[in-house]
């Protein structure tokens, strides 16, 4: 029953692991003297054991005496485990009064956050602003890539601009941390202010497109399905922005099929309702009803969202109304007016305006039949007054000439005022020419006089405009050639061609690209970088592009050369990988003492950290879990290193306990690692459980630096704590001697060793929207 437990949990985590560096050593103990004996070494927390658990564990340790520094840490993991910023007072405490600077920063780090969280964004800018101070005069880029993202997002509301600057460093500090998950958010907030700030401005709503493409690629193969699913739906948004609306759809489409994977009806009722509003604009109402319909279902199911309920249905009435339907269109119009009683009150206000229309048209209605009574009166008068009119004629005629001949004098006045006028704009049309005129002969002075070459094409007519005349040094091609409607295809590499006419393909879309390729300069191979973008003209419609090009050849050879070193590396580090591999106890041997075993390597780099040990003695089995400080090789040469001298330390005595094999492995490292010294840098070290098994199978012994046992008898689980202490120098050079423990088995007992590698994994979207990003999964 609790190895189907285990499996679940791995089954549930696996889709979020992100780089670990994990191993697992499972053993099956044979059934010895009417006793069976499971034991199961995991390196690895599988996520089964309690929350509140960890949490009285640290407790526990908090209040022991000394290494105010572990404590420091122990309450940096309660906060994170509780949300309770008391822990991270106490944590901030306990660092200034020892003048702990990276204990500070951490602490300041968590208050500003947790005070970000509670609305209070002053407390938690002056929190934050402090934190990085501290941790930019210690060089903790991990406390700065967090540090900066929350200044950004209290900056964001009201100070876009600054909130961007924030963004881009901590952009930039995790790409110097190789945290790849906390660059993809980075680039996404980035996304969202190129968004927001300049919204229509269709080069900028590119360049957010360009941030959240590239946010979009990172979790696309680290993200969860919530954080793939929110970086398709802002990327969608963007192409509609851009006018690429079949590249939007498709984006939604799959964010569909990711939210049925999950079950996530949130999403789905969002994307349906969107899906069916893309359909509705290109006037497919059977497709869109389809995606409507299904978003109502799922909606009313939910049953606590009335706003988009209301908005569904109304785009359900839309449909049916422009297909005909109209019994059914008002059944979702009335719909929409039960879900919200300000569309009723409208309603309301609408008849109210309808019946004050109609008494206005009646009121005019009237005042026009007595306006036509006193036409027929005024008429009648006329008929009286024709012959006064009659001799007044001539009167009035003479002063229609007059005035005649005064607007036409005005109008010469003013005719000569507007040839002043246009005197003076064809001046100054005539001046902006000569001046153009200058600016184009400094610009081609300019193109003609760098290594460069840039050229001018004309979408429209086909055909190259200007092209500068270095040309022939870049490229080994004259000017005619161009401005006789040739390319460059007839000079590029054929491997190359395929990339050029696919790129050629996106300018004549609007689309900008940045290129590198090789053409045939000669008897020889060139590298060219081109970098080409669209012209649109004053009604947004595509007209020319330009571009430039220029020779990258000497760059490639140099990375070229840097790649073979890099895979002259590479190949140095495998074999290390295959010495690492070879010191290890071959499962074959393993074989001979015990019936089922399984040993399982994740590593976060080739060559790792963590390693098992196997050694048979006279009178038992030692069997150890180790967790070197670092990654990759350093941390390769530590676990060989501790792998050694394990060996030598056991190998030389005849009867030792876990414990004093440990406190023998402090002493060899320190001493062999120089840390005593005073000026020494050195601090490197390992966590690791160490168990023995006696041959006559009723007890086993147990010690540990950071890593416990667990125990799991008839159903409860009895936990035996590490010493709170790494094989190596700590902060306070404590010369403490590792406890032994001994334990008595039963039969049935399952006993679990491990390191932290599924513990350190960092959480994902889910948490982000609950304000818990950057939390570490933990047991």
């Amino acid at each position: 029953m609790m190895q189907s437990v285990i499996q679940r949990s791995l089954i549930f985590r696996s889709k979020q692991l992100q780089e670990t560096n994990s191993l697992t050593f499972y053993l099956l103990r044979p059934l010895l003297k009417k006793q069976h004996v499971i034991i199961i070494l995991i390196l690895f927390c599988t996520g089964i054991f309690a929350r509140q658990s960890k949490k009285d564990s640290l407790l526990l340790h908090l209040h022991k005496p000394g290494n105010d520094t572990a404590k420091i840490q122990i309450l940096h993991r309660l906060y994170l485990l509780s949300d309770s910023v008391s822990y991270a007072n106490r944590a901030l405490q306990l660092a200034t009064q020892i003048n702990y600077k990276a204990g500070q920063a951490q602490a300041l780090l968590d208050i500003g956050r947790s005070y970000y969280f509670a609305g209070k964004v002053d407390i938690s800018l002056n929190n934050l602003i402090k934190s990085v101070k501290l941790a930019e005069e210690i060089k903790d880029k991990t406390v700065l890539k967090g540090a900066y993202r929350y200044i950004g997002f209290i900056y964001r509301p009201h100070e876009p601009y600054k909130a961007k600057e924030y963004y881009e460093k901590s952009l930039q500090m995790c790409n110097e941390t190789g945290d790849e998950l906390g660059a993809s958010y980075a680039l996404s907030a980035i996304g969202n202010i190129y968004e927001g700030i300049y919204d229509n401005n269709r080069e900028n709503n590119k360049k957010a497109l360009d941030y959240y493409l590239r946010s979009l690629r990172i979790r696309e193969i680290k993200g969860s399905a919530s954080e793939l699913a929110a970086s398709l739906n802002e990327t969608s948004r963007m192409y509609d922005a851009v006018g690429f609306f079949s590249e939007a759809l498709n984006l939604r489409l799959k964010g569909l099929q990711i939210a049925e994977k999950t079950g996530d009806i949130e999403n789905i009722v969002f994307l349906c309702n969107v899906l069916g509003n893309n359909y509705t604009l290109k006037k497919e109402y059977k497709t869109a009803l389809t995606y409507q319909l299904r978003a109502f279902e799922l909606g009313q199911k939910k049953g606590n969202n009335f706003e988009v309920l209301y908005d569904v249905a109304k785009a359900i009435g839309v449909c049916y109304n422009a297909l005909g339907d109209f019994k059914l269109a008002n059944n979702y119009f009335l719909f929409c007016a039960a879900c919200n009683d300000s569309l009723k009150e409208k309603a309301k206000r609408y008849d109210y305006n309808l019946s004050g229309i109609k008494q206005g048209l009646e009121k005019e209605v009237g005042e026009q039949k007595l306006l036509l009574k006193d036409l027929e009166v005024a008429k009648h008068k006329a008929e009286v007054d024709k012959q006064t009119t009659l001799r007044n004629a001539f009167l009035i005629g003479f002063a229609i000439v007059f005035i005649l001949i005064l607007l036409l004098f005005r109008g010469y006045k003013q005719k000569q005022k507007v040839n002043k006028q246009l005197d003076r704009k064809n001046n100054l049309i005539e001046q902006a020419n000569k001046t153009l005129a200058i600016s184009e002969n400094k610009f081609k002075q300019i193109t003609e006089t760098i290594n460069d070459v840039f050229y001018l094409y004309n979408i429209v007519q086909k055909k190259y405009e200007y092209i500068s005349p270095n040309c022939t040094a870049v490229l080994g091609i004259d000017q005619d050639y161009f401005y006789n409607g040739k390319s460059t295809k007839a000079i590029v590499h054929k491997d190359d061609l395929q990339l050029v006419m696919d790129a050629n393909v996106k300018v004549d879309n609007g689309i900008a690209y940045d290129i590198e390729y090789r053409i045939y300069f000669g008897d020889t191979i060139k590298w060219i970088a081109e970098k080409s973008s669209a012209i649109f003209d004053e009604a947004g419609k595509l007209v020319r592009n330009s571009g430039i090009c220029r020779d990258v050849t000497e760059r490639k050879k140099s990375e070229e050369a840097l790649r073979k070193h890099d895979q002259d590396m590479m190949d140095g580090i495998l074999y290390a990988k295959t010495i690492q591999d070879a010191i290890l106890v071959p499962k074959e041997k393993i074989a001979e003492r015990f019936k089922e075993f399984f040993i399982f390597s994740i590593p976060k780099e080739i060559v790792s950290g963590d390693f098992y040990f196997y050694k048979e003695t006279k009178n038992g089995v030692f069997i150890a879990a180790a967790d070197c400080t670092g990654h990759g090789v350093p941390a390769g040469f530590m676990s060989m290193l501790g792998n050694a001298f394990l060996d030598e330390i056991i190998s030389d005595t005849k009867l030792i306990t876990p414990a004093r094999v440990l406190d023998q492995l402090k002493e060899l490292i320190i001493n062999t690692l120089h840390q005593n010294k005073s000026d020494s840098e050195s601090k490197d070290g390992m966590d690791i459980a160490l168990l023995y098994f006696e041959n006559n199978n009723r007890y086993i012994q147990y010690a540990g630096a950071f890593n416990p046992l667990y125990l799991l008898r008839n159903g409860a689980l009895q936990e035996y704590e590490a010493d709170p202490f790494p094989i190596g120098i700590d902060v306070n050079n404590s010369n403490t001697p590792f406890t032994n423990n001994s334990i008595e088995l039963n039969e049935g007992d399952i006993v679990y060793i491990f390191s932290d590698g599924f513990a350190d994994q960092i959480g994902g979207a889910p948490a982000y929207r609950q304000g818990r990003q950057g939390r570490k999964f933990s047991k």
